[in-house]
């Protein structure tokens, strides 16, 4: 779940930056780089790092590498339009 919150917190920030003139997407872009969701984001990131003390911190860093990347291929099949394959 956590890179889930993180990412968006980082796009949403990086998007600020230029905005966008489309009322919806102007939505997205200030709920997730608003403060309060930023508070969320950091509180996850606490929740997590106290959770992983003493644990492995390479098999972590590969199951965060892993759910990052099922994150961007979860928008990169909306982008490309792809349908659930069963």
């Amino acid at each position: 779940v956590l890179p889930c919150y993180w990412i968006y917190w980082e796009v949403g920030k990086e998007l600020k930056k230029t905005g966008s003139k489309d009322a919806a997407y102007q939505k997205w872009i200030d709920q997730y780089s608003g403060d309060a969701y930023g508070a969320s984001v950091q509180k996850a990131i606490a929740i997590m790092n106290e959770a992983a003390r003493g644990a492995n911190a390479d098999l972590l860093r590969r199951h965060y590498v892993l759910s990052s990347r099922y994150e961007y291929l979860f928008w990169d099949h909306a982008w490309r339009l792809e349908a659930w394959q069963p």
